[in-house]
């Protein structure tokens, strides 16, 4: 008798911890639409030009990866036709922010999650290729905690190969050349770096050592 009280007083304690009686934390903002996206892009586009024709449409793809949802809680889309094709912007909590520009290129070219300060704040870098005549390829860095538009450039850019993005770990990530030939291994071209502190805050891409005369020509600073 004594022991069946003492397991049923157990019982009650554990259905009373505060681990049982914790409510769950409050939901996570849900993913937006597709029609909602491009409700939110073509507002911005009316606001930014006004007299561009209302009926105008930006059709867009999403290319959200698990990583920008779960660790950033944001979105990313992309124009798929038109004459803004390739535009790509990133979207969190209706906001929007543009990924770089796709005009005369392709547009986003590649992006990963990264804490490259170790701040416990996580950024996204991205590349993206663009140019009318010349196409240049660039990388850059996206953080909410930058003022608009929350984006920082290197100041390297690169003439004709599109980048790509080579993750390692938060802190490591290079930048390598896409090339123009199938099967054939990218060439590392050097590893973005984010130094700095406060406002005072700077991203580039410092080049790996010995790069051939043909890459270095084609090298834009």
């Amino acid at each position: 008798m004594v022991r069946q009280t003492l397991l049923t007083f157990m019982t009650v304690v554990m259905l009373l911890s505060p681990a049982a009686c914790a409510q769950p934390g409050p939901a996570a903002a849900p993913r937006i639409s597709i029609v909602e996206a491009e409700h939110l892009v073509r507002t911005m586009f009316l606001q930014q030009i006004p007299d561009l024709n209302p009926t105008v449409e930006f059709p867009l793809t999403e290319l959200t990866t698990d990583e920008v949802w779960q660790r950033l809680g944001a979105q990313v889309f992309q124009v798929k036709e038109g004459i803004y094709q390739f535009n790509t912007y990133l979207i969190k909590n209706k906001e929007i922010a543009p990924l770089g520009t796709g005009f005369g290129g392709v547009g986003l070219t590649s992006m990963c999650v990264t804490d490259l300060d170790q701040n416990g704040n996580p950024e996204l870098i991205y590349t993206y290729s663009f140019g009318s005549g010349i196409h240049r390829s660039q990388v850059a860095l996206y953080s909410a905690d930058l003022p608009e538009p929350y984006s920082l450039e290197a100041k390297i850019a690169y003439r004709d190969d599109d980048w790509i993005l080579e993750k390692r770990d938060d802190q490591t990530v290079f930048v390598t050349i896409a090339g123009d030939k199938p099967g054939k291994d990218r060439m590392r071209l050097g590893q973005v770096v984010l130094e700095g502190q406060g406002d005072q805050v700077a991203f580039d891409l410092r080049l790996d050592e010995n790069l051939p005369p043909d890459v270095l020509e084609r090298i834009w600073r």
